[in-house]
């Protein structure tokens, strides 16, 4: 058996795995820094069934999946690692949500599974945006450089064509994991450098995607985007107290953002200025929030009849 200790925010796990296996950890925990066996909390084992190529994970000698498929597989150790490694943190802040930069000044957008955030950073790499996570970022006394938990993006059926164009998945099989309802894609595929290790925080975005939903853009006040941040905390219940003035102190910085849409068109020509101006300008809140409200409710244009 092989091992793999990663780590994130201080703390570390250890990954064993058979060689059958080594593909997928190795693709699933690329870019994760490396921890030390003496400081590893948790054990994750897996093994795999030769003749149906389907895999089983054991967590601390307990069942925690069986009859995994690659893909299966994959999400399995992305989650769990995901929460052990953020199980206990109470000397920062660790929020759930996806990240991109461009020129190391970084858009988050906090929210857990089912929020949209993965479509929304498809489309952002699609424009030019660096990836740099899709799970976890970790800020440490109040800075506004984080640390992201950079793994695999995790699209579903519904949006791989957004990034189809981006990349060919025929010339870079090793860098992506497929099944029919979801495709793992390796940040190798959208950059080639490395990872920004701290990149810096410049805009706060808030996704509200509906099926049939007008485009609004509209900023937010701090006290607002406190308030939300705190709804997307992964360590609230370790961090006490600080789980209202960390997520406050941060977003009287940084400008925020809550996007309203139901089709990715409808942003091209309103959400890329927004977000430019802010990642080039560096506003603060106040200045950002008066030069935002010509774009308070933008809607989108009605369909057009269709002749008879």
């Amino acid at each position: 058996m092989a091992e793999k200790i990663i780590s994130f925010a201080g703390q570390s796990l250890t990954i064993s795995f058979p060689e059958q296996a080594a593909d997928i950890v190795n693709f699933t925990f690329l870019n994760f820094p490396e921890g030390n066996r003496s400081s590893s909390r948790v054990d994750i084992n897996v093994s795999c069934d030769k003749e149906k190529q389907l895999y089983s994970v054991l967590e601390d000698e307990k069942c925690i999946g069986t009859e995994l498929s690659p893909v299966g597989l994959s999400l399995l150790l992305l989650s769990r690692s995901s929460y052990s490694l953020t199980h206990g943190i109470d000397g920062g802040m660790v929020i759930h949500g996806a990240a991109v930069h461009r020129n190391n000044r970084a858009i988050l957008m906090p929210g857990k599974n089912g929020t949209g955030k993965s479509i929304l950073t498809s489309w952002l790499i699609s424009r030019g945006y660096s990836y740099l996570t899709d799970e976890l970022v970790y800020f440490q006394n109040k800075s506004l450089s984080f640390s992201p938990l950079t793994g695999p993006l995790h699209i579903k059926e519904s949006g791989r064509h957004i990034l189809e164009g981006f990349c060919s998945l025929h010339n870079e099989r090793n860098n992506c994991l497929q099944s029919d309802t979801t495709t793992l894609f390796s940040h190798r595929l959208f950059d080639k450098t490395p990872i920004s290790p701290s990149p810096e925080l410049s805009c706060l975005l808030f996704i509200e995607q509906h099926n049939n939903s007008t485009l609004a853009v509209k900023s937010i006040s701090p006290a607002q985007a406190a308030k939300r941040l705190m709804e997307s905390l992964a360590n609230a219940e370790y961090i006490g107290l600080h789980s209202v003035t960390h997520p406050a102190a941060l977003s009287k910085k940084i400008p925020a953002i809550v996007l309203q849409y139901g089709d990715l068109e409808h942003l091209e020509s309103v959400l890329e200025p927004i977000i430019d101006l802010v990642l080039e300008s560096n506003c603060r809140p106040s200045s950002f929030q008066q030069f935002i409200q010509a774009f308070q409710t933008v809607s989108t244009p009605p369909p057009r009849l269709r002749k008879p």
